[in-house]
């Protein structure tokens, strides 16, 4: 229903860091020009103001009312906010399911940037490049009461993030 940042956010985050977990954020946009998405942004990157992050900012694009944009005005979109977030020096990517990125997104388009796929079956449908797999929504984690997202990485973002002076690590 619009902008909105999870109350409890910076808790998890510090929470998160406590616990010696490295930790991304993300952001799931709903405005279709790009002035509205620069608007958004700038509440995420407020959320965002004084933490040090050990993975990217994730552009989260599975919106369905996004998709009647066609594919190359949303995958242009999804770009566009991932390079306002490189330029105020967040290390960005984007994330999607499956069935999204190819039906609706030009992922070779969107290939220089960090793919966090989505995809619950036991083998990942999705064929392209990714970094990171998000494989279950329904997971268990000790500390966490109800189901979580279980994810596997195949990057270690951490240096490329410090050598870059991304993420509050300039």
């Amino acid at each position: 229903g619009g902008l909105y940042v999870d109350p409890y956010f910076l808790q998890n985050v510090n929470g998160a860091h406590a616990a010696g977990l490295r930790v991304g954020a993300y952001y799931y946009p709903y405005a279709r020009p790009q002035s509205g998405l620069a608007n958004e942004l700038t509440t995420f990157l407020n959320a965002l103001q004084g933490l040090q992050l050990e993975y990217p900012v994730f552009v989260d694009v599975e919106d369905s009312s996004l998709t009647s944009l066609g594919r190359s005005q949303l995958t242009n979109l999804v770009r566009y906010a991932m390079d306002i977030l490189y330029q105020r020096k967040w290390y960005a990517g984007w994330y999607s399911y499956t069935n999204y990125i190819n039906n609706y997104l030009n992922a070779a388009e969107l290939a220089e940037y960090p793919l966090w796929v989505a995809d619950y079956r036991s083998t990942l449908g999705y064929t392209g490049m990714y970094t990171m797999w998000q494989y279950s929504g329904s997971g268990s984690v000790s500390g966490i009461s109800g189901a979580c997202d279980l994810n596997r990485s195949y990057k270690d973002f951490l240096p490329d993030i410090q050598a870059g002076g991304f993420n509050n690590y300039g």
